[in-house]
C-alpha cells in the first residue's frame, strides 16, 4: 500500500498574507456582483413598473440584462471555486470563501488576527479584551456559517446548477443537455447573500472593518435607478416625472 505524502502546512507569514489577499479579491467580487445585480434589476423594474409602455431598442437592452446575468453567474461561481480532493490546497491559487474559511479555521490564524484586535485602536488599550472578543466571535460567525451554508441541501443543488451552467453553456459549448435544471434568479441572489454575511464577518475579524455590503448594494441600486431612468425614459434627474410612469403608479 502507498502511502501519500504528508503535505506540508505554509509557513505561518505566507498563510497570513494569503488570507488578507483571499479577503481583499472576495470582497472585490462581491462587489462587482452587486454592482451587476443591482443594475440588472433596476432595469427590470423599471420595465415592469409600465408593462403596456414600448421602448426602442429591446434587443440592445435584452442583451445587456443577458451579459449582467452571465457576469453575476460566473461572480458567484468564482467565490465558491475550489480545487479537487487529490490537489494540495496549500498550492491553490484560487481566490474564494472555501480556501479563505480553510485559512481563517487554523488555530494559529485565528489567534493572531484576534491578537492583532487587541490594537485596533492603540490610543484606547482599555477596550483591547472587547476589541479581541469581538474579532474572535466575527471569525467564529463566519466560519459557522460556511459550514452550515455547505451542509444545506438547498445551497448546495443552486451551487451545483451554477456550475453546471457556467461549464456547460459559458465555458464550454456541450451537446449533451444538463442533468438537472439550470439556476434561477433566485438562487444566484441566495447565494451572493450568504457570501456577503460571510464576508463581512471575516474583513471585520481581518481588518477590524466594519463593511457593510448592504449599503454598497443600496448606493449602487440608486446609481442602477439613476442610469436606466436616463436610458430608458431621457430622465436627467429623480425630479423629472414621467406621465405614463406615474399613471401607472395610481
Amino acid at each position: 500500500m502507498i502511502k501519500r505524502k504528508r503535505r506540508k502546512p505554509l509557513k505561518f507569514k505566507i498563510a497570513l498574507a494569503k488570507i488578507e489577499e483571499i479577503a481583499r479579491h472576495v470582497g472585490d467580487d462581491i462587489e462587482d456582483a452587486l454592482l451587476n445585480m443591482s443594475v440588472m434589476e433596476a432595469g427590470n423594474d423599471l420595465i415592469n413598473a409600465a408593462p403596456e409602455r414600448t421602448y426602442p431598442g429591446a434587443k440592445s437592452y435584452s442583451a445587456i440584462q443577458h451579459a449582467l446575468t452571465i457576469s453575476v453567474l460566473l461572480t458567484v461561481a468564482r467565490l465558491f471555486d475550489q480545487d479537487g480532493p487529490h490537489r494540495d490546497p496549500n498550492k491553490s491559487d484560487k481566490a474564494s470563501l472555501p480556501n479563505l474559511i480553510r485559512l481563517l479555521s487554523q488555530k494559529r490564524c485565528a489567534e493572531e488576527f484576534a491578537r492583532r484586535a487587541r490594537s485596533w485602536i492603540p490610543h484606547m488599550p482599555d477596550i483591547s479584551d472587547s476589541q479581541e472578543a469581538a474579532c474572535r466571535e466575527a471569525l467564529s460567525g463566519a466560519i459557522s456559517s460556511y459550514r452550515t451554508f455547505r451542509k444545506s441541501t438547498s445551497y448546495r443543488n443552486a451551487l451545483k446548477r451554477v456550475r453546471e451552467l457556467r461549464d456547460r453553456e459559458i465555458a464550454h459549448s456541450l451537446t449533451r443537455p444538463p442533468r438537472e435544471a439550470l439556476p434561477i434568479y433566485r438562487e444566484l441572489f441566495d447565494l451572493l447573500k450568504i457570501s456577503k454575511s460571510i464576508v463581512r464577518l471575516a474583513r471585520f475579524a481581518i481588518e477590524g472593518s466594519n463593511f457593510d455590503y448592504d449599503d454598497v448594494e443600496r448606493i449602487m441600486r440608486n446609481d442602477g435607478d439613476r442610469f436606466w431612468r436616463m436610458a430608458l425614459l431621457g430622465r436627467r434627474s429623480e425630479n423629472t416625472s414621467d406621465p405614463q410612469l406615474d399613471q401607472d403608479a395610481h
